[in-house]
């Protein structure tokens, strides 16, 4: 699927959400395993699981927007991603990008 304005080697899937209570799960189609940055854009604060594999909590003050998904966390297929969000969700939909975006490093 396009990824809004990125231009990115291969395709990256996005998937919808569905929603219950403050969990939100969405099931990602990949072709292989393989290591992947998770927008964390659209997202309040709360934590990812990626296939049961913890990726770790996000919180939109940052400085970090995106969440490092490691491939022996995904599978070829099929990709249970769930959420739990503790404040606003405004994201419709997960976002696979290209690039990780921790933010501010320094040199």
């Amino acid at each position: 699927m396009p990824l809004d304005g990125l231009a990115a080697a291969s395709a990256l899937p996005s998937a919808p959400l569905a929603a219950g209570a403050n969990v939100f799960q969405a099931t990602v189609t990949l072709p292989a395993s393989a290591d992947l940055a998770l927008s964390t854009e659209g997202l309040g604060k709360g934590l990812v699981w990626v296939n049961g594999f913890c990726l770790g909590r996000y919180w939109r003050a940052g400085p970090q927007h995106t969440l490092f998904v490691p491939g022996p966390a995904t599978r070829a297929g099929e990709n249970l991603v769930t959420v739990l969000e503790l404040e606003a969700l405004t994201a419709d939909a997960l976002r696979f990008v290209p690039d990780l975006d921790l933010g501010h490093t320094d040199s």
